[in-house]
C-alpha cells in the first residue's frame, strides 16, 4: 500500500493483514481496495518550520553554495547510489550525502539531503553515527547563502497529517520509532474505512431475524426479542440440526430411545448418553418434534413444562437456541 497514492507526503508503503474469523466468514476473499481519486501530496517544503532556519542550527554551507570548502567545513559530499533522473515529484529525492571526515562514507543513512519540492522519505530508526542520526537534512536560504540543517522530528511528524496534539506527542524522542512503522493519516483512513466496510458487509450477511412467535421455538431463544429479533449470526437450518444429531453419539442414541423405549433398559445404551439426560429419558421427558430433540423441564410453580431444545456439542458455539449441557 503506497502512501502517496492516497495523497500522503511520506514516500513509503506498508502491508496490512486483516484477519476475519472463519466462524464469521469461512470463505472470505481478500479485501479489494477501491482506487481513490488522485490527490496531490504536499512537498517537503510545506512542513518546514521557518524559525528553525537559523545559523545556530546550521550544519554547514551547502555544497551548491560558492562558499563551500570541504577542507574548511570538514565535510565531504557524495552522490546518492541510485539515479535521480527518473524521480517524480510524488517521490522523495535525495540530492546528495554529506559526511564528516570521521564518518563511514559508504553509509548514507543519516547523511542524506532531500529536495524541498519532493516528498519526505520513510525513515529507518536504526542507530546511525552520521550527522543527522535517524533523520535527514534539508537546505535553507539565509543572507544570500544556502545552508544545511537537520530536519526536526516535529517537522517530520507534521507530514503525517495528524492533529496538533498527536504531532506534539509523536515529536518526543521516545516516540521516534513510531514514525518508522506509522501509517500517515489519509492512508490510515482509507484502509480502516475499507476494512470496516468489508466487516459491515459480513455482519449484514450473517444477521438473521428470529420469529419468536413460531411454536417450535425454544423458550430460551425468545431472549432475542430484546434485540428486536436480530442476532449476529446466521440461524442454523433444519438440515444442519438433523445432521449434527446423527453425528453425535449421545443425541443419536436419544433419537433411537425416543422411537424405541425398550432401548432405555440397556445399560450399555445409557452409558452413551450424557448424564444430564439419563433421568429425563427414563421419565419420558425427552421428545422429538420435526426431527428436533427437546427436553421438557417441569416448572415448580405449576404443572407446565419449559420445552428446551437439546444442542449437540458441535453446535454449541454456533447455536443461539441454547441451553443444556454439552452432549
Amino acid at each position: 500500500m503506497s502512501f502517496p497514492q492516497s495523497g500522503d507526503s511520506i514516500d513509503g508503503h506498508c502491508h496490512i493483514i486483516a484477519g476475519i474469523h472463519r466462524s464469521s466468514a469461512p470463505r472470505t476473499q481478500p479485501i479489494m481496495l477501491k482506487t481513490i481519486p488522485h490527490v496531490t501530496s504536499c512537498p517537503l517544503a510545506d512542513f518546514i518550520y521557518t524559525p528553525f532556519n537559523k545559523m545556530n542550527y546550521s550544519i554547514s554551507v551547502s555544497p551548491l553554495d560558492p562558499q563551500f570548502d570541504s577542507q574548511q567545513t570538514g565535510m565531504e559530499v557524495s552522490l546518492p547510489k541510485s539515479s535521480n533522473s527518473n524521480r517524480s515529484p510524488y517521490q522523495s529525492l535525495c540530492m546528495y550525502n554529506i559526511h564528516r571526515t570521521s564518518d563511514e562514507k559508504s553509509i548514507s543513512h543519516g547523511a542524506s539531503i532531500f529536495h524541498m519540492s519532493h516528498l519526505l522519505p520513510q525513515i529507518e530508526v536504526d542507530h546511525s553515527d552520521n550527522i543527522f542520526g535517524p533523520l535527514f537534512g534539508v537546505e535553507y536560504q539565509s543572507n544570500n547563502h544556502t545552508y544545511i540543517r537537520a530536519i526536526s522530528q516535529y517537522e517530520y511528524v507534521c507530514a503525517f497529517g495528524f492533529d496538533a496534539n498527536m504531532n506534539m506527542e509523536l515529536s518526543k524522542p521516545t516516540n521516534l520509532s513510531a514514525l518508522q512503522f506509522g501509517v500517515p493519516s489519509r492512508t490510515s483512513h482509507w484502509l480502516i474505512s475499507s476494512i470496516h466496510e468489508e466487516l459491515d458487509a459480513i455482519c449484514s450477511a450473517n444477521t438473521d431475524f428470529l420469529d419468536s412467535n413460531q411454536p417450535h421455538v425454544a423458550p430460551a431463544a425468545t431472549t432475542q426479542t430484546f434485540l428486536s429479533g436480530a442476532i449476529g449470526s446466521r440461524m442454523l437450518d433444519h438440515e444442519q440440526w438433523t445432521k449434527a444429531y446423527a453425528n453425535n453419539p449421545c443425541t443419536a442414541m436419544l433419537l433411537r430411545m425416543v422411537s424405541n423405549l425398550s432401548l432405555i433398559d440397556d445399560k450399555s445404551n445409557m452409558s452413551i448418553i450424557h448424564y444430564v439426560y439419563r433421568q429425563p429419558i427414563c421419565k419420558l421427558l425427552i421428545i422429538v418434534e420435526d426431527d428436533i430433540l427437546y427436553m421438557k423441564e417441569p416448572l415448580a410453580s405449576n404443572d407446565s413444562f419449559a420445552k428446551l431444545q437439546i444442542v449437540p456439542a458441535s453446535l454449541l458455539l454456533l447455536s443461539v437456541q441454547t441451553q443444556l449441557a454439552p452432549t
